[in-house]
């Protein structure tokens, strides 16, 4: 886990609950390959913010939880059900079985399906650095394979740039994945 700087560390406000976890874990070289995976940490990080991080409240906890998951389509998907319980299996050995233990089996799935909704990957001059779910952007931002704008980022700022003329009738749509991937990576 690294930040580009000081000021995004100190944005993450939950950092204090990551470190101590990350640097015992980082000792073990089988768990720590598993924080090299940036949608595990992703994952992670919105767990925390739902039941550790006291600073997120209210308008925050509602539009997370007012995001799309598919549930159902989600629950009988076994190929995401198994990825699913990998990153479970990967956060419990960083944070502990108490830790898990705080989610009901539904609101892990439900979670888990936000996220993969969601997610959005993070670039530095068109370089990956991370993933991250924008919410109030994820209110209006719709998935399309045939996208009409993309996302840039600046800092920690998120810009909705239109590719084409977007009609007021159009609502803006992105891909949330890279188009480059077949269309087997991309689902």
């Amino acid at each position: 886990m690294f930040y580009c700087n000081r000021n995004c560390e100190k944005f993450n406000s939950i950092h204090k609950f990551e470190c101590r976890a990350f640097s015992e874990i980082s000792k073990h070289q089988y768990p720590y390959e598993r924080l090299q995976n940036v949608s595990i940490i992703l994952f992670l990080s919105i767990l925390i913010k739902i039941k550790l991080d006291d600073s997120v409240i209210g308008e925050d906890i509602d539009q997370f939880n007012n995001l799309s998951d598919e549930f159902d389509k989600l629950k009988n998907d076994k190929e995401k059900i198994e990825k699913m319980t990998l990153f479970i299996n990967s956060i419990e050995l960083i944070m502990g079985s108490q830790f898990i233990s705080k989610f009901t089996s539904n609101e892990i799935i439900s979670n888990f399906g936000k996220m993969v909704l969601h997610q959005l990957e993070i670039k530095d001059q068109n370089v990956a650095i991370g993933m991250g779910i924008y919410l109030k952007p994820s209110k209006y931002l719709k998935h399309s394979c045939e996208p009409n704008s993309t996302v840039f980022f600046n800092g920690n700022k998120l810009y909705v740039k239109a590719e084409r003329l977007v009609l007021n009738y159009e609502d803006p749509t992105i891909s949330f994945c890279d188009l480059k991937l077949s269309d087997s990576e991309r689902k």
